[in-house]
């Protein structure tokens, strides 16, 4: 049964499994019209909420005198006093948080809330507000921002990898504020290099033709001022050396193609939004010199426009 979000992805994807529950960096804590118990008695963690699925989290009373101490765990929209969205079921095994606390009474600490949002909640910014209540007639509450963000990684190529000839670099975005698509209109595709190499001048290149080609570097070569003239063949020897150091931002390369297949992404997550996730931009390695470069990745949400970057540091090796 699926019970996870869109936060999971990036974890699941990068093979990251946390050992043990959160029990830090919770959401803000929210004052409630029916009382509070203080930070020390109760416990708990609220997963990222997404558009459609499963909600997830625990919760515990650790002033209990026997179990977990909950009776009840109910979310709201937009603040506690906002639209009940409904009580999430209470019970799940949980033997992390027990190991993490060391008390068995904790073993079945964790929520679930099956959140479909589909047609019934108006596209925006709006705030998740998780409420639990004690048995001894406390409660507590957790509140998680949710909108119109984009989410998304760079899939190839892998943090570090070795690239040469015509490479496609290809990843996946999507809206948290997504309706009926995966809300993504732009991704964008810019290189920067990190480190510094060396160039000979071939015969009949002039530097206007090396800063076209080295977009991507700062040249470095004596002589050279900002009222040069830069197709001026005779600022141009074959067999100089030029310095090609990292520029102060990436270049451009252009826009990536989007809509590619998701249906892996689909099959793991359970969401069919995913089907069309996709994007891949194809990029000719050889129009750059080898040597380390970082991939940066500009991930658009239609709706609110706002842009998430996500990078990958590569290796162009040399094409033979």
């Amino acid at each position: 049964m699926r019970r996870v979000g869109i936060i999971a992805l990036a974890l699941v994807v990068n093979a990251c499994v946390a050992s043990a529950p959160v029990a830090s960096e919770r959401p803000a804590s929210m004052a409630t019209p029916d009382g509070t118990v203080s930070p020390s008695a109760f416990e708990g963690y609220v997963d990222p909420p997404v558009w459609g699925g499963w909600l997830n989290g625990w919760a515990v009373d650790k002033a209990a005198l026997r179990g977990p101490g909950i009776d009840s765990v109910r979310l709201y929209l937009d603040g506690p006093a906002g639209p009940l969205l409904g009580a999430a079921v209470y019970g799940d095994p949980s033997p992390d948080v027990a190991a993490y606390f060391g008390d068995q009474r904790f073993a079945a600490a964790r929520w679930h809330f099956d959140w479909q949002t589909a047609g019934g909640l108006p596209v925006g910014q709006h705030t998740v507000v998780v409420l639990a209540h004690s048995i001894g007639g406390a409660t507590h509450v957790w509140a998680w921002p949710i909108g119109d963000h984009p989410y998304g990684d760079i899939g190839a190529p892998l943090e570090g990898a070795g690239v040469k000839g015509q490479f496609t670099i290809r990843g996946w975005g999507l809206d948290a504020g997504r309706v009926s698509d995966p809300g993504v209109d732009v991704v964008t595709i810019s290189l920067q290099r990190t480190t510094p190499a060396s160039y000979i001048v071939v015969r009949g290149e002039t530097l206007f033709d090396l800063a076209n080609r080295f977009y991507q570097s700062d040249l470095e070569w004596p002589g050279i001022s900002a009222t040069s003239d830069l197709s001026g063949p005779s600022l141009v020897h074959a067999g100089d050396v030029i310095t090609l150091r990292p520029a102060a931002g990436p270049h451009v390369l252009g826009q990536a193609s989007l809509g590619d297949d998701g249906s892996g992404l689909v099959k793991i997550f359970a969401e069919p939004l995913f089907a069309t996730a996709g994007w891949h931009y194809d990029w000719n390695t050889s129009s750059v010199l080898p040597g380390d470069y970082k991939i940066r990745a500009l991930i658009r949400a239609r709706l609110s426009e706002r842009v998430l970057e996500v990078q990958r540091a590569v290796t162009v090796l040399p094409p033979h």
